[in-house]
């Protein structure tokens, strides 16, 4: 190991060069990007990786609330929360999917995928998620629609994210160790924060907690990136992409954990966080009276 004390001082045309060369300056860029659209930002965002019980971070979280009154006068704190994962690289993502069975909604059947929705309430009562159970319920609207979430608009599901290594001279597809480390913060931070908010909403009177209003918040997972983007389904065809949802899973002795990241490249964000505020305005309005109804302190 080399002692820094016998060193030659970096000068800072040289210390310049290996800020250029990290990953840093190109997270500052997605973060200034997000302060122009009107997002509070947070870098370097520490939480605890319950299964491998030591410290990890996010690159940017990233949240706007508002507090708002509904048509009987009843004040409603709802924010959204940006979880974000940063890379920097000129190397092409290719997502891999396949196009999945249609559901057919049933009045005695719940939509399989609400936990891949991430909804939390100030009345959740330690239940993690319990407001996504009816998420997808058309039956409780006539304006929300399921193919209206950005996530679940089109027919093809992409579970799978590669990028090229190269291997002897030849470039290969793989799921390197670098995106299965990323894949996998991503689920451990969902874990965590679904664990601490059914510890905290455990209290009988957290609502009061916070001030007495009911809060809802929507929380989007994103994996930003430079280089290109591409999707590849058994269609057969190589389409370029700006933005994809990718649908994954995590697991863990405390069980499963699911969750959707959106991949989108940097050029796109402004579009891609659009997008999701158009969600997550849809979400809230669809939920939004059964969490009222559910009653508080």
């Amino acid at each position: 190991m080399s002692d820094s004390r016998t060193m030659t001082p970096l000068s800072e045309a040289q210390l310049l060069a290996c800020v250029k060369e990290s990953g840093f300056p190109f997270e500052l860029e997605v973060a200034r990007e997000l302060v122009s659209m009107g997002f509070e930002v947070q870098l370097g965002y520490r939480f605890l990786d319950r299964s491998k019980k030591r410290d990890a971070e996010m690159d940017i979280i990233a949240r706007e609330s508002a507090v708002t009154m509904t048509q009987r006068g009843t004040p409603v704190r709802h924010s959204l929360r940006l979880v974000i994962e940063c890379r920097d690289t000129s190397l092409p993502l290719v997502l891999f999917g396949v196009a999945n069975r249609k559901f057919v909604p049933q009045t005695d059947q719940m939509d399989a995928d609400w936990p891949f929705c991430w909804i939390d309430t100030s009345r959740d009562q330690g239940i993690p998620n319990k407001f996504s159970s009816i998420a997808f319920d058309e039956s409780r609207s006539k304006l929300f629609r399921k193919r209206f979430h950005h996530q679940f608009d089109g027919d093809v599901r992409f579970s799978t994210v590669t990028t090229v290594e190269w291997e002897k001279k030849r470039p290969k597809l793989h799921v390197t160790d670098r995106l299965r480390s990323t894949l996998a913060n991503f689920g451990a931070f969902v874990e965590d924060s679904r664990a601490t908010w059914l510890n905290i909403t455990s209290a009988a009177d957290f609502e009061k907690m916070i001030g007495g209003i009911p809060t809802v918040e929507l929380t989007f997972l994103l994996l930003v990136h430079s280089g290109e983007q591409y999707r590849y389904s058994s269609e057969g065809a190589l389409i370029r992409s700006t933005r994809t949802s990718l649908f994954n899973t995590f697991h863990s002795e405390r069980g499963v954990q699911f969750f959707v990241i959106d991949v989108v490249r940097s050029d796109d964000l402004q579009a891609a966080i659009t997008r999701i505020r158009n969600t997550a305005g849809l979400l809230l309005d669809h939920v939004l009276p059964s969490v009222l109804a559910s009653g508080g302190p």
